[in-house]
């Protein structure tokens, strides 16, 4: 027999019973009892798809189940006479929904799922505030907003939601083309770059941003110059800085340094292999910091030194030094994609995508997908795929769409599960690589500059977001309520839901912090161990520090592929 199982939509209670669960071909025929619904969920041949996703909505509550090993579920105590949507829903295929009355003897709907068509919308902002193309950074605060500013003399709060932009306070002196972090404290440092308004040499300038108080806080110099610095943050929290174009521009700086975030004081480590600029980095789950823009090299926070790291498939990349052709992203797995490609030998395009794989210290090439780009935009969403907006087409002979400077207005997703390329709906304005991707709490990805040609100011900005298709994949599950306010390593994380359903997913993922499409913020994806007692969710924060790094995170529990709305929280030690 089946095994029951009660809930409630909306004060209703509702009794489901799947059937055949582990694959019993003999199961009993769906009998119902009360006013509901009977079903069937299949692909578009006909053949039963076990374990599909299967909610009944009503105005804003909704309940959710899942179909047994011949595709089929049942959903009673409905109440007559009410209409309820019945939708159905597997990774890669199609969400499929039909609308009922409640009835006696039940309701029946057959659901079948094509593949997945639906490419995303995107969404005008309008202005954002200021006009953003040359150096320019983003960060998404602890409350929502986005602030945005070329120099720190003119931020923009810019709110996603209301859709409205307010100037912050302006800092002292200006600093451009930096690197930028989201603090613990809350407060967001701007280290390094450049106090001329082009082309200028490198600056020791820090500075924080306290986005409570509306204040400027200026900290204790760096050692080093650094126009266009590197930047991540350590498993045990200081920032790392390397490189940058040094007070003799353009000379690029070997040097290296750390900052204790406690004293704000920095201390100089082990020199880099070449005089470099805003390379691409992430930390490992090991701990070790991988820095791939010429040439790839690890960097251990135990000796304060770097070693070399196996070289990429594909070479030499860029040999002349400047910025990077790629970005990294971290994949829930551990390992990690550099995404773009500018080929410097004749004759070939190559490929956009290589994996680091850190067990073997090994790159692979990744799955092809046309036209080659360089300097595009990337960004992790919560279902574990990696959203590709724009880039420099590096094939003269692709047919691609481009602006005037090259750039392209598609927009492509990667799914590292099965290394698979699909094209999504492009973006309205073709943007350059001063574009600054951020992932909201929502789920959608807010974008905005990079309009006009590279390095330099358009008229002005358009912000757009994209609203990615797992947010057209029926009702999402609902966060009621986190216990604790910060994230601990190894900790727990006690989440009451507001939907009734069981999750498949509880996933952290850092917040971005975004300057010439290079994320300095924590580039985590963690998909955490958790257990389910009814409405109340028990997940555990990994305890190794480079899975866990002091910072801000995104909160998301999923279905599936489907994600509720974030809350932000902080991760201490």
């Amino acid at each position: 027999m089946g095994n029951p199982a009660r809930s409630w939509l909306g004060g209703i209670a509702l009794a489901v019973t799947v059937f055949g669960c582990g694959g019993d071909d003999t199961a009993p025929p769906l009998a119902c009892p009360g006013p509901g619904v009977t079903g069937t969920v299949s692909d578009d041949s006909g053949n039963p798809l076990a374990d599909a996703r299967v909610t009944v909505a009503v105005g804003a509550g909704y309940f959710g189940t899942r179909s047994d090993a011949q595709g089929r579920f049942e959903v009673s105590q409905l109440v007559t006479g009410t209409a309820y949507t019945v939708g159905a829903s597997v990774r890669d295929r199609a969400y499929v929904e039909r609308e009922i009355v409640a009835s006696e003897p039940c309701a029946h709907v057959e659901l079948a799922l094509p593949a997945e068509t639906h490419l995303g919308s995107w969404d005008n902002l309008g202005d954002p505030g200021e006009p953003f193309g040359g150096t320019n950074s983003a960060v998404l605060l602890p409350d929502g907003r986005v602030m945005m500013c070329h120099d720190t003399r003119d931020p923009v709060l810019f709110d996603p939601v209301a859709r409205t932009s307010e100037p912050a306070l302006a800092s002292p002196g200006l600093q451009g083309c930096h690197a930028v972090v989201v603090m613990p404290s809350g407060r967001v440092t701007y280290v390094g770059g450049t106090n001329v308004d082009v082309f200028g040499p490198g600056t020791q300038t820090v500075k924080n941003y306290d986005p409570v108080a509306d204040r400027w806080e200026v900290q204790p110099s760096m050692n080093g110059y650094r126009w266009y610095p590197t930047m991540t943050t350590l498993p045990d929290g200081r920032l790392l800085a390397i490189g940058g174009g040094n007070e003799l521009n353009p000379q690029r700086s070997k040097t290296a340094e750390v900052m204790d975030p406690t004293t704000m004081m920095w201390t100089p480590v082990g020199d880099v292999a070449l005089g470099n600029e805003i390379s691409p980095i992430l930390v490992l789950r090991s701990g070790d910091v991988l820095m791939t823009h010429r040439p790839p090299q690890l960097f251990s926070q135990a000796t304060l030194t770097w070693r070399s790291a196996m070289d990429f498939v594909q070479g030499p990349r860029m040999p002349n030094g400047d910025h990077a052709d790629h970005e990294l992203q971290m994949l829930p797995d551990g390992r990690v994609a550099a995404i773009g490609y500018k080929s410097f030998t004749a004759g070939q395009v190559g490929r956009i995508l290589e994996i680091y794989d850190p067990a073997t210290g090994s790159w692979s090439l990744g799955a092809e997908s046309k036209p080659v780009r360089s300097r595009a935009s990337t960004v992790m969403m919560p279902d574990g795929r990696i959203l590709v907006i724009g880039g420099y087409v590096e094939d003269a002979s692709d047919p691609a769409p481009r602006n005037a400077y090259g750039y392209t207005s598609l927009v492509d997703v990667w799914d590292p599960g099965r290394d698979a390329w699909r094209r999504l709906t492009s973006i309205e304005v073709a943007r350059e690589y001063h574009a600054m991707p951020v992932v909201l709490p929502d789920g959608r990805i807010f974008v905005a500059g990079g309009e006009g040609q590279p390095g330099n100011e358009p008229a002005a900005s358009v912000a757009e977001v994209f609203s990615p298709p797992y947010l057209a994949r029926g009702p999402r599950p609902r966060i009621g309520m986190i216990t604790e306010t910060d994230l601990r390593r190894g900790g727990s994380l006690t989440i009451d839901l507001a939907s009734d359903e069981q999750v498949t997913e509880v996933v952290m993922m850092g917040t971005n912090a975004t300057t010439h499409f290079m994320d300095s913020g924590t580039g985590r994806y963690e998909s955490l161990a958790f257990e389910q007692i009814g409405l109340h969710v028990t997940a555990r924060v990994p305890g190794e520090p480079g899975r866990a790094i002091p910072g801000w995170y995104l909160v998301f529990v999923l279905v599936d592929d489907v994600p509720s709305v974030a809350r932000i929280m902080r991760l201490t030690r």
